[in-house]
């Protein structure tokens, strides 16, 4: 049976894939992947993420969607959502929301390996030992950016 696969990323091209966009993927990379995903012969639905309105919008307009393979790390409209360690979680959890399953990992890792603070956090309750480390908090820089 042909299923309908969300295919959620965040594209750019090698000359925009710097400052802001650096964890964004190439275009080359995504074309690839999805040629990959169209060989499934399941009915691949594409999308460049920018907001979570735009993510409801398309799956309101594609239903049903029967699976997410998301390598989107956050919104391109809103970059910081790719630096503060949540951005990826906060596309999973919209999706859970409409209950779409995802490939690859599920919101509580993604929120913990995302989250470097919160990793070596846990990593010393288990007695793993860690190096001292110090965390510097971007978000706080792109919210002045946005005030500038």
């Amino acid at each position: 049976m042909i299923k309908n696969i969300l295919f959620a990323y965040n594209q750019v091209s090698q000359r925009e894939r710097k400052g802001l966009f650096r964890e964004c993927i190439p275009i080359e990379d995504v074309n690839a992947i999805r040629k990959a995903l169209i060989e499934t012969n399941n009915n691949i639905l594409s999308l460049d993420l920018f907001t979570p309105e735009q993510l409801d919008e398309f799956i309101n307009k594609h239903q049903p969607v029967d699976l997410a393979f998301i390598l989107a790390e956050g919104y391109k409209d809103i970059p910081h959502t790719f630096y503060s360690g949540h951005g990826a979680a906060m596309v999973r959890k919209q999706l859970n929301k409409c209950h779409i399953p995802c490939a690859l990992s599920g919101i509580e890792s993604m929120e913990i390996c995302r989250n470097k603070d919160l990793t070596y956090v846990k990593l010393r309750r288990e007695n793993v030992l860690i190096p001292d480390y110090f965390v510097f908090d971007t978000h706080l820089r792109f919210n002045k950016i946005k005030l500038l």
